[in-house]
């Protein structure tokens, strides 16, 4: 499986939009690259790894390495990048992945989505839950060490929480896209 990453750099613009001070004008980002990773052969110790679903990156601030969280819900994992040298062109090496623990406490299923750390090296994992399933799971946002143990789990305000069963007529839904006039829009809530 293969998993798009892509680089993006700021790159000079025309007039600036009105925007609140403080808020990162994400206008001026331009794709400068990107990198599939290669398949990974049988035998090798990362092939169990399935690279593919990456859905959230973040770097973390005390090793440099770029954290990845894969969205595959049968197996919610953090894969370990590591950027290649030189920089440019773009490309990122899968150098280690940690299952994410289920168990006491922690949520038995995710879909992640994003993934945050902390100068600490704690990870915030954010789920979209799934709804789907039966009983249905909640969205969350789940807090792991660097060594992957879970912490805890932050509360959820209770207008992004789905019914626990019926109709989705409020909270979170699965990311759905559709195409409008040859545009992704994003249909969750």
């Amino acid at each position: 499986m293969l998993a798009a990453l892509a680089a993006a750099q700021l790159v000079a613009c025309g007039p600036q939009a009105v925007r609140a001070p403080g808020t990162p004008d994400i206008s001026a980002l331009e794709l400068v690259g990107s990198y599939s990773l290669p398949a990974i052969a049988e035998g090798h110790p990362l092939h169990a790894a399935r690279p593919g679903g990456v859905s959230g990156l973040a770097v973390d601030p005390g090793t440099g390495e770029i954290v990845g969280i894969s969205d595959d819900p049968q197996e919610n994992r953090i894969l370990i990048f590591e950027p290649g040298k030189p920089a440019l062109p773009f490309r990122m090496d899968l150098r280690a992945y940690f299952p994410l623990p289920v168990g006491p406490g922690a949520p038995s299923a995710l879909d992640s989505e994003g993934i945050a750390i902390t100068r600490s090296g704690h990870m915030f994992v954010s789920s979209e839950g799934l709804p789907e399933r039966s009983p249905r799971v909640p969205p969350a946002i789940v807090e792991y060490t660097r060594r992957v143990d879970y912490v805890g789990t932050l509360a959820i305000p209770p207008k992004f929480l789905q019914p626990a069963d019926g109709p989705l007529d409020h909270g979170i839904k699965r990311n759905e896209y559709v195409a409008v006039t040859g545009d992704l829009v994003d249909g969750s809530v």
